[in-house]
């Protein structure tokens, strides 16, 4: 399944549009995430990067950006370099084998190409220090993701269900925090447990 969608996001890479989203509107999510100065914090499914340095001008720390697809971070590092404080890297994050790494980790508008939530959880869990935030945020209502979803991404996306119900789906590794679903945004915020 990794594969199809590796193959689907480098099948696009050329035409993403980095601007596609609010700047001011992805700015306003990202700052009720609480990332600290000195986070350490992955960036994961990145596409090319278009939170990256958001998610550094809050943790002032090297923020690591990972993704399937190696047009997209091709992409990623034409668009800001691949400098000491964002680094891009290609690879499968589910088998990357990342342990007590991050004080947090995010995913933009990448969550539904996540088939497997079970083992999602269980290795941002593992990949996460004690104490670790994971947040998923997208720009788009759930409504207009997945019917966007369907439209273009059938077989490598899930449909997107409620915040709340999507958060369970992360017990017991982590305690819910925050959820946001509203018309324009949609957004999950969990900590880790102990």
């Amino acid at each position: 399944m990794e594969n199809k969608i590796k193959e689907f996001f480098d099948s696009i890479a050329k035409d993403w549009d980095n601007s596609l989203d609010n700047l001011e509107k992805i700015e306003s999510l990202i700052d009720l995430l609480g990332i600290k100065r000195g986070d350490d914090v992955l960036d994961v499914g990145c596409g090319k990067g278009i939170i990256t340095p958001l998610l550094h001008k809050r943790s002032q720390n090297k923020v690591i950006a990972m993704d399937l697809s190696p047009n997209m971070i091709r992409g990623a590092i034409e668009a800001y370099g691949d400098k000491s404080d964002l680094h891009f890297v290609c690879g499968d994050f589910l088998e990357a084998g990342i342990e007590n790494q991050f004080d947090y980790i995010v995913i933009f508008n990448a969550y539904p190409h996540f088939m497997d939530v079970e083992k999602l959880s269980n290795v941002v869990y593992k990949a996460l220090k004690p104490n670790g935030h994971f947040a998923i945020i997208h720009s788009l209502s759930k409504e207009e993701l997945n019917t966007h979803h369907k439209q273009h991404a059938m077989g490598v996306s899930r449909p997107l269900e409620a915040a709340d119900i999507e958060a369970k789906k992360f017990d017991p590794n982590f305690k819910v925090e925050k959820t946001i679903d509203e018309k324009d945004k949609y957004l999950i915020i969990l900590s880790k447990r102990q």
